[in-house]
């Protein structure tokens, strides 16, 4: 699992007026940070979810290689080549995917069974799939995303920000956000996804 994900994820619960678009692969981590934002937008070809979690063990050793581990603590190097072994990996790994699957559940407003049963077993890409999983809030291409951003703004550079603003068991937002102004969003049309990074990542130090 990719270490800070969750916690990046929370900060991105806390800004308001936060629109993710995903368009190609939006899962497993990715997703969990998507999820985060006051809505998600995917492309038709877009693939999201694979809500979860996996660990990969590699069984080979040095030759000559012995390991001895402490009798105080048996369980830390379990032996993944056996029933047990693997039981213990398991257990640590299904507790990382339920801290997954919880803060997905709280983001999108959904129960944790419907994360369970819609969002996470595999990849999913088909439009209806997405909108009857709750996975996204709509289908857009990126054109018309930024177009809907700079219509909706008011050129102010910052926002007000309340609960109410919030679904709910969300974090408590930040009381004021600097948001782009409609120059910001229509600079990003026609840009590559580097350059749109770049910008992103020049707004973001720009934040008091």
């Amino acid at each position: 699992m990719a270490t800070g994900i969750a916690e990046f994820a929370e900060i991105v619960a806390c800004w308001q007026a936060i629109t993710a678009y995903i368009d190609g692969d939006g899962a497993s981590a990715a997703y969990w940070i998507a999820a985060a934002a006051d809505e998600v937008v995917v492309s038709k070809t877009a693939m999201v979810g694979s809500v979860g979690a996996v660990v990969g063990v590699d069984t080979r050793k040095p030759d000559g290689l012995v390991e001895i581990v402490s009798s105080q603590s048996p369980n830390k190097r379990p032996d993944v080549t056996t029933d047990e072994g693997k039981k213990q990996v398991q257990t640590r790994i299904d507790a990382l995917a339920q801290v997954f699957v919880e803060d997905v559940a709280t983001y999108r407003g959904v129960t944790v069974n419907t994360v369970l049963e819609k969002f996470g077993q595999e990849q999913i890409g088909e439009r209806e799939q997405v909108r009857l999983a709750d996975m996204a809030n709509r289908v857009s291409t990126f054109e018309a995303l930024i177009s809907k951003l700079t219509g909706a703004t008011n050129g102010s550079n910052t926002t007000m920000t309340t609960a109410s603003n919030h679904r709910s068991g969300r974090p408590a937002p930040i009381a004021t956000t600097p948001t782009p102004t409609p120059g910001d969003f229509e600079s990003l049309a026609g840009m590559t996804p580097d350059a749109v990074e770049k910008t992103a990542a020049n707004w973001w130090e720009q934040v008091p």
